[in-house]
């Protein structure tokens, strides 16, 4: 087999690859370098909507040493992976996968954990088929208005845990009303709204920290009227405390 014959049998796999020799060079397939370019996680890399795995060996062909790197496709496998990961109903990650998320997070960031109000009465009035729904839009909604780098996860039953990769509490804040207000619009029979609390990691805190910090603004929004978001504040303790 010669590198000719190489190069015909990795086009039959389906496979971008790169081929490196002293006697014949270097020469790449059309779109090795395009998704050299891409690079996911550790040794993933994404072009459109593949994931591909970078492999290499060494081969003697004729005499001659050729170093082989490849892209092979591995989107069903990060498909199936992913899937695990997320919470099936709202598409969002799971409460699991938050805590490893956390266990490896460097601040700063900004921590938001929200509450569909009233969630119980719209199960009890509407059924919970409907619950679902709205469960699954704000799903849609968060989905659709956090940015890439951002982590969101289904904490437990009706909350939402959502961590920013910014310390822009104010920006977090006009994203979090405008995520409310379109949920208040999803649904024709009956309004829908959450009530939210945000906090910031930085330096002077822990996340563990800051997720309570998060808890207790949307504790205070709670008992406060409700279809609201919070910053956290220390002065908000005395207020908790009461």
């Amino acid at each position: 087999m010669n590198i000719e014959n190489l190069k015909e049998i990795l086009n039959q796999f389906g496979w971008e690859y790169q081929l490196e020799s002293i006697r014949h060079g270097c020469y790449q397939s059309p779109l090795f370098e395009q998704i050299l370019n891409n690079h996911k996680d550790l040794d993933i890399y994404q072009y459109h909507d593949h994931f591909y795995k970078l492999k290499s060996k060494a081969m003697t062909l004729d005499h001659e040493l050729i170093h082989v790197k490849y892209f092979e496709d591995v989107s069903a496998y990060i498909e199936i992976i992913t899937n695990l990961q997320k919470d099936e109903l709202t598409g969002l990650y799971t409460r699991k996968k938050l805590e490893k998320y956390i266990a490896d997070l460097l601040p700063p960031s900004t921590v938001v954990l929200l509450d569909i109000d009233d969630f119980k009465q719209i199960n009890d009035n509407y059924g919970h088929q409907v619950g679902d729904q709205v469960l699954k839009k704000l799903g849609q909604l968060i989905v659709g208005h956090i940015r890439q780098g951002d982590f969101a996860a289904r904490y437990g039953g009706e909350e939402i845990l959502i961590i920013f990769k910014t310390n822009q509490v104010q920006f977090v804040k006009k994203r979090i009303e405008t995520m409310n207000h379109l949920f208040q619009d999803s649904f024709k029979e009956f309004q829908t709204t959450f009530s939210a609390g945000i906090s910031l990691y930085d330096e002077t805190n822990s996340i563990q920290d800051c997720m309570k910090q998060a808890d207790d603004a949307l504790y205070y929004v709670k008992r406060h009227g409700k279809n609201n978001s919070l910053i956290y504040d220390k002065r908000l303790e005395n207020e908790i405390s009461k």
